[in-house]
């Protein structure tokens, strides 16, 4: 009976998002380890039917879901804003909608210029990472200048597709063992 509580707790948590596939391993872990645990008053005797083990369990769940709830890039909400604009621009281009980006490149070229011009958090403070910036920056200028200017759709595609490949960038080189596509474009 305790196995299909803790699996069905790990099922909630999967289904709601709030561990990845990493964390995700780190709790099933958790979960053998506290489940196999012996019985302090009888070493052989597992704890599978102690409310303890139990306890434990969401203990560990509710640790590891709580550090979930923290984003890597809490720190710098200036990327979190130019993303979700870039994310509500750049994915319906994918399916050659342009009309996001058309309406949105100055919006966009804001965003890039406040997060080029923002105090960037010291584990991001790279020389790579500003380098990136500042060719996010220009670019985001660029593509709205491509927008007024009337540019063809092949062009402003083109463009969007070399920014988004830029953030991508920065992401990447702020990250140090993840992977650069761990981040969420649905907003």
């Amino acid at each position: 009976m305790e196995k299909n509580a803790i699996l069905f707790a790990s099922a909630i948590l999967r289904s709601k998002e709030m561990l990845n596939c990493q964390d995700f391993k780190n709790l099933k872990l958790a979960v053998y380890l506290l489940y196999n645990f012996k019985h302090p008053n009888n070493q052989n005797q597992p704890m599978k039917n102690s409310i303890t083990s139990f306890i434990l369990f969401f203990l560990c769940a509710f640790a590891v879901s709580s550090a979930k709830g923290q984003n890597k890039f809490d720190k710098w909400p200036e990327i979190k804003s130019f993303h979700k604009v870039l994310a509500q621009t750049f994915h319906p281009s994918e399916t050659g909608d342009l009309a996001p980006i058309k309406s949105r490149s100055a919006e966009l070229a804001a965003k890039a210029d406040s997060l080029n011009k923002s105090e960037i958090p010291s584990e991001f403070n790279k020389l790579e990472v500003k380098m990136a910036l500042a060719k996010l920056s220009l670019e985001s200028k660029s593509l709205h200048k491509m927008v007024t200017d009337k540019a063809s759709d092949a062009e402003i595609t083109k463009a969007l597709n070399a920014l988004h490949d830029t953030f991508h960038t920065i992401v990447e080189k702020c990250s140090d063992d993840e992977e650069h596509h761990d981040h969420d474009h649905n907003h």
